[in-house]
């Protein structure tokens, strides 16, 4: 159950991410390249 609630409070939490990088000129495919590169290494890291 605490899995669920986590899974959907990051889900919440990268939507919101998403509506305010506009307002800090943050281009969206540069920040999902980046969100890919670092889930990667830090699945390589924690496995």
């Amino acid at each position: 159950m605490i899995n669920l609630i986590l899974s959907i409070l990051c889900s919440s939490l990268i939507f919101i991410l998403f509506r305010i990088f506009p307002k800090f000129r943050v281009n969206n495919s540069i920040a999902i390249t980046f969100n890919y590169l670092v889930a990667f290494m830090m699945g390589l890291f924690l496995t």
